[in-house]
């Protein structure tokens, strides 16, 4: 009776070590992708109601003036409490975050800088401007105010759009043109872009929709409306910037959307988990997860599970070692 009792009791200890590792090893709950998570109304608007450009640096929002002597503010990413201000050029369009460079990019507004030039705004180990300089200038994509500005980190290169447009343009960082390909959204035009990873995010021009697409292939992921945010129907997205750290205490990773006219706001919206590394490098973990890739890929693969799978299966190995120990051991014993 004692053996028994014994035996019960060492296989109720490891089902409850199974259930304990097994849920460290289980990642936390995502919802649907796009779903709304936050939204930070700024405390200094642009004087001329128009703004497009959002960034992150690791800790604070950037946004940008179209038209303004002030076009270039940083600020508190919840709060909305602006902190500096600079003057670069009296006008600036879409932004774009290097980390590795610690530098901001900047599209054209309606400043003085040449209406097809990409500015490199350098920044210190405070993340203050020191400041700017031409990045490049290609004059056979640019037509008229940058909507969209994505920098791609593994590669060097950008992604760029202007206003309403309907094609999208790869550029090399040198301003050779690279590719250019038709957007995935329906209704408008592009409006806003950022990388997350191997995914291009891909904003609409007053649609108020995010379509999401394998930035090699073009295929389709997902897509979300951006109209969602409580109070605040009229919100209408434009440059977009993902964000690794704001929410990372709540396990969510967030895309950036920023509002076109005052008051000057910024609506966060959650992506999977992994999807993308801070200032267009590739997630930390290189397996962006709940992705699926095209059903014409070499390999079908849910992003993500494969890692789950060995953890888990570590932990039945570990568990199954307790329970077998266990039960050799109570066997041995004399009763």
């Amino acid at each position: 009776m004692q053996k028994k009792s014994l035996c019960l009791n060492s296989f109720l200890l490891s089902s409850i070590i199974l259930v304990f590792i097994i849920g460290l090893a289980t990642p936390n709950a995502f919802a649907a992708p796009g779903g709304y998570v936050h939204k930070t109304t700024f405390d200094k608007g642009c004087s001329s109601g128009i703004g497009v450009g959002v960034a992150f640096d690791g800790t604070h929002l950037w946004y940008s003036c179209y038209s303004s002597p002030t076009d270039l503010y940083r600020a508190d990413a919840l709060t909305g409490v602006v902190d500096k201000s600079y003057s670069i050029v009296g006008g600036l369009g879409a932004l774009a975050y290097d980390s590795a460079n610690n530098v901001i990019y900047a599209g054209p507004g309606s400043g003085s800088n040449n209406p097809c030039t990409v500015l490199k705004i350098t920044l210190d180990g405070s993340k203050e401007v020191t400041g700017s300089s031409v990045k490049f200038t290609n004059s056979n994509v640019c037509t008229s105010l940058d909507d969209g500005l994505a920098y791609d980190g593994t590669d060097d290169t950008f992604y760029f759009s202007n206003d309403s447009s309907q094609t999208i343009f790869h550029i090399s960082a040198t301003g050779v043109d690279l590719d250019s390909f038709t957007w995935n959204g329906s209704g408008c035009g592009n409006s806003g872009l950022a990388i997350g990873g191997n995914q291009l995010f891909e904003g609409s021009n007053g649609c108020n929709h995010v379509w999401v697409v394998n930035k090699v292939s073009k295929a389709a992921i997902f897509n979300f409306p951006t109209n969602v945010v409580p109070g605040d129907s009229g919100f209408r997205d434009e440059d977009l910037e993902c964000d690794t750290t704001t929410f990372s205490s709540t396990g969510k990773q967030v895309m950036w959307s920023m509002e076109a006219y005052e008051p000057r706001r910024a609506a966060a919206f959650e992506i999977q988990p992994n999807t993308c590394g801070q200032g267009g490098l590739p997630p930390t973990s290189g397996v962006v997860g709940g992705e699926i890739l095209p059903i014409d890929s070499t390999a079908l693969l849910i992003a993500g599970a494969q890692a789950n799978s060995y953890s888990i299966l570590a932990a039945l190995s570990f568990v199954g070692a307790i329970a077998f120990g266990s039960i050799y051991l109570v066997s041995k014993r004399k009763i």
